[in-house]
Order: structure tokens, then sequence, then C-alpha cells
């Protein structure tokens, strides 16, 4: 039995190989869990959702998972994954939501309560109406991404915010992710760019 977690390039060798060093040893596996419903289809190194290598019983496929965790528990952790690592007042600062789930609607209250303006971008239009009798501004992230002062992915999806995004955000942006670990934010493109990083805790 696996769990899924981590960088998704790791994940996958890990069940190539079976977490041995010898890869041509065989590994036999019955099953598998994932908590997150994007991985659910890389057990086994399978990228195309095509097909699995073996069952694999899904976390986020629970109601009580979808809508509480994701939203109550997204809402607090958020708050707490920010101040503790940047000691930032968020009162009055442009904060852009990508995607407007069930993640991404705690998150939105989460920031609103701060003080917060924020702005949500959306590609779903029943996610996107949502946004807007929240109360949110529904924007593109072309037309703010030189203004923002926080900028949140939340999507589930891959290559949301890319090289040419980041080249453009103003000096002191706090660029972060909920969710995934690098198929959001194209943090492989910045790799090479001297002073990009900075180690705070």
């Amino acid at each position: 039995m696996y769990r899924t977690g981590g960088n998704s390039d790791k994940t996958a060798k890990v069940y190539r190989t079976g977490g041995n060093s010898d890869k041509t040893a065989k590994v036999y596996r019955t099953g598998g869990y994932s908590d997150k419903t994007a991985k659910m289809y890389r057990t086994g190194g399978n990228r195309d959702k095509t097909a699995k290598v073996y069952r694999t019983c899904g976390n986020s496929d629970k109601t009580a998972k979808t809508k509480f965790d994701n939203l109550y528990s997204c809402r607090e952790s958020i708050l707490d994954a920010l101040k503790r690592t940047t000691d930032v007042m968020f009162g009055g600062k442009q904060v852009l939501i990508c995607g407007y789930g069930e993640v991404g609607k705690g998150c939105s209250q989460a920031l609103k309560g701060l003080g917060a303006i924020v702005s949500v971008t959306e590609i779903d239009p029943i996610c996107a109406l949502q946004a807007c009798m929240d109360g949110f501004r529904v924007v593109k992230l072309e037309e703010v991404v030189r203004s923002i002062d926080v900028l949140i992915t939340c999507t589930g999806n891959k290559n949301v915010v890319t090289r040419s995004h980041l080249d453009r955000l103003k000096n002191g942006c706090i660029v972060c992710n909920m969710g995934h670990s690098n198929t959001e934010i194209d943090v492989v493109g910045r790799l090479n760019v001297v002073n990009f990083f900075r180690k705070y805790r």
C-alpha cells in the first residue's frame, strides 16, 4: 500500500521502482490510496489518464472530504502558512486567487476577512458566477499580473502560472500554491535565475 504525496516526478519514480534502489526488483501491489484527485491517475507513472496499474482508493471522492476539508481546513491553513512564512499584513493587499473551487472559496473567504482586496480567475462559468455573487471580481491573470501583491493558485491543474507570468510580477509579490507541489507554478523555469529564491525560515 502506497500513499501519494510530494513531488509528482518523485512519486512516479517510487511507483515504477517500488521504492527499491534495484530497478529490476519486482514489486507486487494490490491497491493504493491517494488523498488528491489529480494524483489518482499518476499511480504507476501513468500521466495520460487512460489506464491504472492497480486499484486506487481516492479520498477526494468522499463528500465529507471535499465539502469540509477542502473548504474549511484550507481556509485556516492558508492564513497560518502565509503568516508564519512571510509575516506580512494583508489588509489592503491586492490578492489574486487562481481557481474558485472548494479550496479557492476557502482561501478567498479567509483573505477577505483580513481586509485584502481579493480577485479571482476561473475558467468554469458556474464557479465564476459564484465568485461574482460572493462579491469577488473575476479577472484574467494577464490583466492584473503586474499589480497584484499575492498570487495563490488552487486550481488542481498544471501550467497555470508560467515563466512569462512570473517575469511580469512586481517586486516583492508573494507566490504560493494550495495543493500540488510544482505542477501549477512553473518553478523549474525559474531555477536558472540567480537570486530568485530566498530562504526565509
